[in-house]
């Protein structure tokens, strides 16, 4: 997640934020790379849910971006399920 793909991640996060879903889940699962672009939009999204009945949750990455998520300091902010 960059500022290749960024863009389309959060155009689709988006859209799934205006439904009535009742919990939105962002699979990190295969993701591979993060830079700051995809941080933001994590902590972004973290942010409008909170705003809006904590919907979102996240799985866990792989170590390498768990690694990336610690250096910025973040990961213990996020909302990660097991």
């Amino acid at each position: 997640m960059d500022l290749s793909n960024a863009g389309e991640v959060e155009r689709e996060l988006l859209h799934a934020e205006a439904t009535d879903a009742a919990a939105i889940i962002i699979d990190l699962s295969g993701l591979m790379f993060i830079d700051s672009t995809g941080i933001r939009l994590l902590i972004s999204a973290d942010a409008r849910s909170r705003a809006d009945s904590s919907r979102l949750s996240l799985t866990r990455p792989p170590a390498q971006v768990r690694r990336v998520l610690c250096i910025a300091g973040i990961d213990e902010l996020l909302p990660f399920r097991d």
